[in-house]
């Protein structure tokens, strides 16, 4: 579709966002987000006319990665470089941020793609460039794996009595328990904990 929808140089970048329900064909047990039978197959595809925009799409992708993963959902990550055995099948380079789970298992979170022009030139992926000439896109792929950040949150931040959710996913942040030992004491300390909610709810917190 690349080759159909890009012919000029105005028309790059290109960035589009792709998601697919996908089952797995296999007999085995599979692990709950971490391997699921099923799942979201969610990836974005871009082609630039330069590699050097494509590099910094790569470094965009890994920022994006640190943005969330960790510091929205505090998952630690580090990003490796793939060896040429693990990297994505028709990439120049594969960066993937790996955490270590609580088992001491390492568990693949985000990876970026640099796929260089090894998919344009096999499907013609062409456009036209400000010099008029004819030239290859330069092509990066980039998959959240949502199921195993998800996988990540859940046995990184939970515990033996049950799940705990960082602050900004949590659905619940703050639980306000009044305290009354009498029932004089009622009122004052129900308008007590109805000044705090009214002032967490204002700074955003729920």
């Amino acid at each position: 579709m690349f080759s159909l929808w890009i012919k000029s140089w105005r028309d790059l970048p290109f960035k589009i966002y792709q998601r697919g329900q996908v089952w797995r064909y296999e007999g085995k047990a599979t692990r709950p987000f971490i391997r699921s039978r099923e799942f979201y197959w969610i990836e974005a595809h871009n082609a630039f006319a330069t590699l050097e925009e494509a590099e910094r799409q790569v470094k965009e992708d890994m920022e994006t990665t640190e943005n969330i993963v960790h510091m929205a959902y505090a998952v630690p990550f580090l990003f490796f470089e793939r060896p040429d055995h693990d990297k994505f099948a028709g990439a120049i380079h594969t960066y993937a941020a790996d955490t270590l789970m609580p088992d001491g298992r390492v568990l693949q979170l985000p990876s970026t793609h640099l796929l260089g022009q090894n998919f344009s030139k096999p499907f013609n992926v062409k456009f036209i460039d400000k010099d008029e000439e004819s030239k290859f896109v330069w092509q990066t792929c980039y998959g959240p794996a949502i199921s195993r950040i998800v996988a990540a949150i859940i046995s990184l931040h939970g515990d033996d009595k049950g799940l705990i959710l960082p602050p900004k996913i949590a659905p619940i942040q703050i639980i306000i328990i009044p305290i009354i030992i009498s029932d004089k004491d009622r009122d004052v300390v129900l308008a007590k904990c109805i000044e705090i909610r009214d002032k967490l709810e204002s700074a955003g917190i729920f």
